[in-house]
């Protein structure tokens, strides 16, 4: 990797660590990369609920916690939902999982 590019990565916004020195990074070997990746994809889990768009829920996790919201648009593929919570009387879209919310 030549300093342009080493630059480029180090100031990253989101880029926080790197494994190997601070002068360079060691690149991970292809096995290793597939066992996380596989790690990752086996362990999560895909989670079922049945609510629609017009659905009142009470959110249990996050910032929002023990807010209630109006459903807008549920996105199965995801196990992700945007909904409106009412922040300072006024309503607020926010995205949520479903892991992060009880039907009411």
């Amino acid at each position: 990797m030549d300093e342009d590019s080493w630059y480029v990565v180090r100031h990253t916004s989101g880029v926080t660590k790197f494994v190997g020195s601070a002068k360079k990074p060691i690149p991970a070997r292809d096995s290793e990369i597939k066992k996380i990746i596989n790690r990752s994809t086996s362990t999560s889990q895909k989670i079922e609920l049945d609510v629609k768009a017009g659905d009142k829920v009470r959110i249990t996790s996050g910032p929002f916690a023990d807010f209630i919201a109006d459903i807008i648009e549920v996105y199965p593929d995801k196990s992700k939902l945007r909904a409106n919570v009412s922040i300072f009387g006024r309503e607020t879209p926010v995205e949520l999982e479903y892991k992060q919310i009880n039907k009411l």
